[in-house]
């Protein structure tokens, strides 16, 4: 059974993303487990204040875990598999801690995407979690909520791909939920059009999705997100696939600023996997 670990620090955009979590596990008949990492902030202040206690901190939160389990499992008449896990720590730190250890196969966060302080706060998360752990992590923001997939777009550069392994997980997503996948590439105003290298991979991928429904698309675009986000409502997207670390976009985009563009403006839920 495959295993979805869904981050909560119990905000509004975190319950989405546990729905999110919930829904996704149901569809898949997976386990769902609902982490929460906890730490006492230090205060810097000339006027004393009372530090809550480390214990009593993790005794609170084990309390909202299990009212949280409980709610979720009414809800879905304990369709799904639910467990908890609380842990003393910093999120990042510890969500990949868990995950190296726990078999954990996706890892689902809610994004809050409001305003300017929230990105660089949450969005430093996402985008740390989403470069340095190897399990595909999905992200999405407040408004999402959940759907059968019916369309995926994998947006990519047509390079080579050295591991093909790596579209086996997404063709038996493809499958599981009967959907199209849309493989699209973003390219420059000055390039007008495909080069053989590209041609030559477009085919090469033709092949390797040659038992999913599958269509290669091309979308002409200086700025890579706005070309993403108008394919996405163009063909009524329900999730975006990315591999941040392998393509040249997507290296620049998720190294730069731009990580955070695209996961708090993304119009549907986010898939980021590697090689």
């Amino acid at each position: 059974m495959k295993t979805i670990l869904v981050a909560t620090d119990f905000s509004q955009a975190a319950n989405n993303a546990v729905n999110y979590a919930a829904h996704l596990a149901e569809s898949m008949q997976a386990k769902l487990l609902l982490f929460h990492a906890y730490n006492v902030p230090v205060i810097i202040s000339e006027v004393p204040v009372m530090m809550p206690n480390l214990e009593e901190v993790e005794k609170d939160s084990l309390k909202r875990l299990k009212h949280l389990q409980s709610k979720l499992m009414a809800s879905f008449n304990k369709a799904i598999e639910i467990d908890f896990y609380c842990t003393c720590g910093f999120a990042i730190d510890e969500i990949k801690n868990y995950t190296e250890k726990n078999g954990v196969d996706f890892i689902v966060l809610g994004m809050q995407g409001a305003g300017a302080l929230s990105e660089k706060l949450i969005g430093s998360v996402t985008s740390t979690l989403i470069n340095e752990t190897k399990i595909p992590v999905i992200c999405m923001n407040h408004k999402d909520h959940f759907k059968s997939y019916k369309k995926i777009v994998f947006a990519c550069d047509l390079g080579e791909f050295k591991n093909t392994q790596i579209f086996e997980p997404i063709k038996k997503f493809i499958q599981l939920f009967n959907a199209k996948l849309f493989i699209l590439n973003v390219f420059n105003k000055n390039h007008s059009e495909p080069t053989i290298t590209e041609a030559v991979a477009g085919f090469r991928l033709d092949q390797i999705l040659a038992d999913v429904n599958h269509q290669l698309c091309y979308v002409e675009n200086n700025d890579v997100v706005e070309g993403i986000n108008e394919f996405v409502k163009e063909h009524d997207i329900d999730l975006l696939i990315m591999m941040p670390r392998h393509h040249s976009f997507l290296n620049k985009l998720f190294n730069e600023p731009h990580t955070k563009k695209m996961a708090f403006h993304s119009l549907v839920p986010l898939m980021t996997i590697h090689e």
